[in-house]
């Protein structure tokens, strides 16, 4: 076979695989896509729980550790409250579902933390009342339909009590 023949053949198969190629491609030219950020919450508008809790002091000495609560009143340590959550992008609001209770938190959302505030008063169905206010920091779990917990700075009474020197908590979950 001449030389010619030999660089057509190749270049008939050369075309071939270019062919073959570009349909297993489709054919075309493809333009990277830029993704949407999608917020990473479970934090969905709807029915949850609000736990507002105390806490206490814990005190390590020597290998042991004890756990103090000083409250002045009842030493009720932690209410659970029926609650609303709402949304407006990255905003979170929550209020109690019933009627005439001012306990409202607003929580500004960003990536998986929270951070807000809390004001006002409500009442649990059996009637123990809380009255809370201040600043919020938190996180959004990791498990799926978890909620979001974090602490509380500022003023929190439960049922007439109010705890000094201990971590205020707060928690959300789906009832």
């Amino acid at each position: 076979m001449p030389v010619g023949g030999t660089i057509g053949t190749m270049r008939a198969v050369f075309a071939l695989a270019v062919l073959v190629l570009a349909a297993s491609c489709g054919g075309g030219t493809s333009t990277p896509t830029t993704a949407t950020a999608v917020p990473s919450t479970d934090l969905t508008p709807g029915a949850y729980t609000l736990t507002l809790s105390q806490g206490s002091v814990s005190v390590c000495q020597n290998g042991i550790c004890t756990s103090i609560t000083a409250c002045t009143g009842n030493a009720l340590t932690d209410v659970a409250l029926p609650v609303t959550l709402s949304r407006d992008g990255d905003r979170v609001t929550v209020t109690p579902v019933a009627p005439g209770d001012s306990l409202r938190m607003v929580l500004q959302e960003s990536a998986s933390s929270l951070s807000g505030t809390v004001s006002g008063a409500a009442s649990t169905g059996s009637g123990v009342t809380v009255a809370a206010s201040g600043s919020l920091v938190g996180v959004i779990s990791s498990i799926r339909g978890a909620g979001a917990e974090g602490q509380l700075q500022g003023d929190l009474v439960i049922a007439g009590a109010s705890c000094v020197g201990t971590t205020k908590g707060w928690a959300l979950s789906t009832r």
